[in-house]
């Protein structure tokens, strides 16, 4: 029976990192791999070993960037959070010491659109859903392409305000200054 307090930290660690890797690779194999493995065989033939190595390196090769990442800075938000960083590497690689023109605003945002818009924020919401990819796509795809040019349209006008006003001399001056 439980005490009354209500504290984890009370808790006893029973088990350790070995033992909690071993019951996780025992239920990979068991669950996964041998429980398909006579399905397997039967539609591939003898090329079952190939294809479990290859669906290992496309295993590794999606989960790769996001090991590095979140070994390297702590993103509250997880994938979503390295979507949006994506999409202002995308918007600086338009901007940064270009001039803002109107097509330049329409390319930007088409590309954080479609990649991370679609692409990438529907991945994600595949994978924390459980919905097939292709059933999250269209809807998304519509939306952006009604979206694309009225918010591209809407930050160009806002921008040129903003720039009439003096907001971005005064911007600029503090990178002036710093050089």
């Amino acid at each position: 029976m439980a005490s009354s307090g209500g504290s984890t930290k009370q808790l006893k660690q029973v088990l350790g990192f070995w033992d909690l890797m071993g019951a996780s690779i025992g239920q990979i194999i068991g669950a996964g791999i041998m429980t398909l493995l006579g399905s397997a065989l039967a539609m591939t033939g003898r090329s079952v070993p190939l294809a479990l190595g290859v669906a290992a390196l496309i295993t590794i090769a999606q989960f790769l960037p996001m090991l590095f990442i979140s070994g390297t800075v702590r993103l509250r938000g997880g994938r979503y959070t390295m979507v949006a960083m994506l999409a202002g590497v995308i918007y600086g690689s338009f901007y940064y010491k270009k001039p803002l023109t109107l097509w330049r605003v329409f390319a930007a945002h088409l590309a954080v659109s479609l990649v991370c818009n679609v692409l990438l924020n529907t991945l994600c919401l595949s994978v924390l859903y459980g919905k097939a990819f292709m059933i999250l796509l269209p809807p998304r795809i519509i939306k952006n392409l009604i979206m694309w040019p009225i918010d591209s349209l809407i930050f160009f006008y806002i921008a040129k305000i903003l720039d009439a006003a003096g907001m971005f001399r005064f911007l600029n001056a503090g990178d002036q200054k710093r050089q």
